[in-house]
């Protein structure tokens, strides 16, 4: 990801630097400039696609490996002092929350 998170910034800088070149190249009457310029745009923002397309995603976590992450923060914030009644309750209304906003 990070390899993206790179191609990324050098495609936002070619087209940075390729919107002022095709306006000054327009306006010299260089149209060969202007081309360029905007053909170097369109070829990094095209690579951009593939790259993005091609990219692999992470895989999300299962709910059992985030049950167990619930899990754990609870029992660490219990032995901690906090209420384990009030933290559990917290998580109940967290999941009834992101049931409410699913549909």
């Amino acid at each position: 990801m990070i390899a993206l998170r790179r191609l990324r910034a050098v495609v936002i800088a070619v087209c940075v630097a390729s919107i002022p070149t095709m306006i000054v190249g327009s306006i010299l009457e260089r149209n060969g400039v202007a081309l360029f310029a905007g053909l170097c745009a369109a070829i990094a923002i095209g690579c951009l696609l593939v790259a993005t397309t091609v990219a692999p995603v992470a895989k999300p976590n299962s709910a059992e490996d985030e049950a167990a992450r619930v899990e754990a923060l609870i029992t660490d914030l219990a032995a901690q002092g906090v209420d384990e009644a009030a933290l559990r309750g917290l998580a109940n209304t967290a999941i009834r929350l992101g049931r409410a906003q699913q549909g």
